[in-house]
């Protein structure tokens, strides 16, 4: 593993934060893609999948994996660091390209509102919702029965959404760029796997990087 410049990386963070875009930059979604990463530590390597699915059914279009070696250390606040890459390169070998891409990852919600989707939606310029099970940062302030509003230095970084089926579940979802955190909530309802409590997309893609790195073990 190479040293971790935190002084490089917090100003990139602090750039790309800055040219993200927070708006609907699409006129139609037909085709949704989620992406996911498993990484085994004592290996080095990385097994990243990225599933596209058609909205209008749900059946799945194409699928891809990759395995790789980790050229980054986990740093908690920098994940994309060392996950973007491996992402980017799996979503590249994909031949359709989809219209909105969920990351198993924060956009907005982060400590300078640039996670891992925003990451990935500034470097693809392709609109992308970060789904997390875990807060990172953000201050609630309840919407309506089911939203949780999240705030961060004053600002809106997305939505905790509350399933009273199974009240123990976490479902944080932010915008990361090239979408409006309306319709990342709502995208991310309209396709949500009850049953994992993920975007059905996203869940796929976890269950295919889950399986690819179980093959290696």
């Amino acid at each position: 593993m190479v040293s971790f410049d935190y002084h490089k990386w917090t100003s990139y963070q602090l750039q790309g934060a800055r040219k993200l875009i927070l708006e609907d930059d699409f006129n139609k979604v037909e085709y949704l893609a989620g992406v996911s990463i498993v990484t085994d530590e004592e290996k080095e390597k990385a097994y990243c999948s990225a599933v596209v699915i058609r909205r209008s059914d749900l059946s799945i279009v194409e699928k891809t994996s990759l395995e790789t070696e980790v050229k980054e250390p986990y740093i908690p606040n920098y994940r994309a660091v060392r996950e973007a890459p491996i992402i980017k390169q799996c979503i590249k070998q994909l031949n359709v390209k989809p219209e909105i891409l969920f990351c198993h990852g924060h956009g907005l919600a982060h400590p300078r509102f640039f996670g891992l989707a925003s990451h990935i939606g500034l470097a693809l310029e392709i609109p992308t919702i970060g789904i997390a099970g875990n807060l990172l940062v953000g201050e609630e302030s309840p919407s309506s029965p089911q939203i949780i509003s999240l705030f961060h230095e004053s600002r809106l970084v997305g939505y905790r959404h509350i399933d009273y089926e199974h009240p123990n579940r976490n479902l944080f979802i932010s915008p990361g760029h090239l979408i409006s955190h309306e319709t990342a909530y709502a995208l991310t309802i309209q396709t949500l796997n009850g049953e994992h409590n993920l975007p059905l997309a996203l869940h796929l893609a976890r269950k295919e990087a889950r399986e690819l790195f179980q093959k290696s073990a």
